[in-house]
């Protein structure tokens, strides 16, 4: 489809997890290289508290389905957008956000529900990846790894992985938000107790 006017683009940017900050680095920077010939760029943050608010007026707003298309309402105004460009890390990366776009109509940039929800969690992507060879016959390393239980210890875990260290994260979070490296058991179990701040389930 070709408009005769510039594309509205909705950036949308922050969330509640520990990577909020991260994602609105991510936005500053992708903003140096649109083509503002080309787009109009509506920037709309959620914040700590999970609150979306219209950048930079810091007004509340929220998506709305209406006349069968996704918008965005402002202070009772309707703010028409073309797409949807999500940047929102940790908390918006395990397919709840892409379930609210679909709910709605709204055009989105990305992977999909199921997509975004199976490559968040590590252990559910770690165990369809190894599955019918998958891995082997994408030429996709898929690291060993098994799942944290209350009665393994550090010993325990690296006989099952054949190391002498180990590296251990939060199923479900960002990629660095709660992992460590281990070479013992006391590093094993402090390593264990930060991870859990993320996520119950521990790789």
């Amino acid at each position: 489809m070709k408009l005769n006017r510039k594309w509205r683009l909705l950036l949308l940017t922050g969330g509640a997890s520990g990577e909020h900050d991260v994602s609105v680095k991510s936005r500053d920077f992708i903003l140096n290289f649109i083509d503002t010939n080309k787009y109009e760029i509506i920037r709309v943050l959620i914040k700590k508290d999970k609150t979306w608010v219209l950048e930079p007026l810091d007004q509340e707003c929220h998506l709305v389905y209406q006349s069968h298309k996704c918008a965005l309402l402002c202070n009772e105004q309707i703010i028409d957008f073309d797409v949807l460009f999500p940047l929102v890390l940790g908390d918006g990366e395990d397919g709840s956000l892409q379930g609210l776009f679909e709910s709605l109509n709204a055009p989105y940039v990305g992977t999909r529900v199921l997509g975004s929800a199976i490559c968040f969690d590590k252990i559910s992507s770690k165990h369809i990846m190894l599955s019918h060879d998958l891995a082997k016959k994408t030429g996709i390393r898929c690291v060993p790894f098994v799942e944290y239980s209350s009665d393994m210890s550090f010993a325990c875990a690296c006989k099952m992985l054949e190391c002498g260290k180990l590296f251990i994260k939060p199923s479900n979070s960002g990629s660095t938000l709660g992992a460590n490296r281990a070479t013992n058991q006391a590093e094993f179990e402090q390593a264990i107790i930060e991870a859990k701040k993320y996520d119950d389930a521990v790789l």
